[in-house]
C-alpha cells in the first residue's frame, strides 16, 4: 500500500502578518505626516518685496509668448520664429526693476502644456543680466484659465 499525503498550505498566519503590517504602516505614515508636517507645502517667497506700486510682478508663460503684469501695466512679448523672446523679457524686466540690489521678488505662471524647459529658461532670463541681479527670488504660481 502506498500512502500519499496531501499537504495543504495554511495561509492564515501569512494573512495575519500582512494585515498587521498594513495597519502598522498606515499608522506610521499618518504619524510621520503629522509629526514632520509633510502634508503642507510652503510656497511663500522668503523676504518678499513687491515691485513699484506694491503689486507683485507676474510673468505668464503662454503658448504664444510672455505676458508681463506689473500693477495696471500689462506687456505682451510674442514668440518670434517659433522661439520665446528671452532677451526681450530680460530687457523688459530690467526696465521695470532698474536697481541691482536683488531684493525684489516675482511670480511666474505657466499655461498647461508649456514645456518645463521653457519655464526653467524663463526663470534664468528673469534672474539676472550683465548689469546684475533682476529677480533672483521667483515663486512659481498656478495659471488660472478663464472658462466662458
Amino acid at each position: 500500500m502506498s500512502s500519499s499525503t496531501h499537504g495543504e498550505l495554511n495561509l492564515v498566519p501569512y494573512l495575519d502578518i500582512v494585515t498587521t503590517l498594513t495597519i502598522l504602516f498606515l499608522a506610521i505614515t499618518a504619524y510621520a505626516a503629522e509629526a514632520f508636517d509633510l502634508h503642507r507645502l510652503d510656497t511663500d517667497v522668503p523676504g518678499y518685496t513687491p515691485v513699484g506700486d506694491g503689486s507683485p510682478l507676474r510673468v505668464d508663460v503662454e503658448h504664444d509668448g510672455f505676458r508681463v503684469v506689473s500693477g495696471d501695466r500689462v506687456s505682451r512679448l510674442p514668440r518670434e520664429a517659433d522661439a520665446y523672446p528671452y532677451t526681450a523679457l530680460t530687457r523688459e524686466l530690467r526696465a521695470l526693476r532698474p536697481g541691482t540690489d536683488g531684493s525684489a521678488s516675482a511670480v511666474v505662471t505657466a499655461s498647461s502644456g508649456v514645456p518645463y524647459a521653457t519655464v526653467v529658461a524663463t526663470l534664468d532670463a528673469m534672474r539676472s543680466d550683465e548689469a546684475g541681479a533682476i529677480f533672483p527670488r521667483v515663486a512659481l504660481g498656478a495659471a488660472v484659465q478663464n472658462v466662458q
